[in-house]
């Protein structure tokens, strides 16, 4: 998440499949200026998935969004750039 927004709930509305709330905004705040998986973003840097090379270097692919992350090691604090989930996300593969 890129910021929070804290609302006070004033209707509750049920879609059958989801609850919609509706509320008046009494705080927020930005957590990262990093752009954030949205739509537009997801098709134009997730969707058109990276392509694997077989050459024997280790990387790791997040199981998220299929980021790759070139290097034989992944920091243990390492978030995607993509979506933003962290390192446990990431399987190792070889490119």
């Amino acid at each position: 998440a890129n910021a929070w927004i804290e609302c006070e709930v004033d209707e509750e509305i049920d879609l059958g499949t989801h609850l919609m709330y509706i509320g008046f905004v009494t705080n927020a705040g930005i957590l990262s200026d990093v752009p954030s998986a949205s739509y537009t973003y997801y098709h134009e840097h997730i969707k058109p998935r990276q392509e694997e090379k077989k050459e024997g270097r280790k990387a790791w692919r997040c199981i998220i969004c299929g980021y790759i992350y070139e290097g034989a090691d992944l920091p243990a604090d390492f978030i995607c750039p993509w979506c933003k989930h962290p390192a446990s996300d990431f399987e190792p593969i070889m490119i």
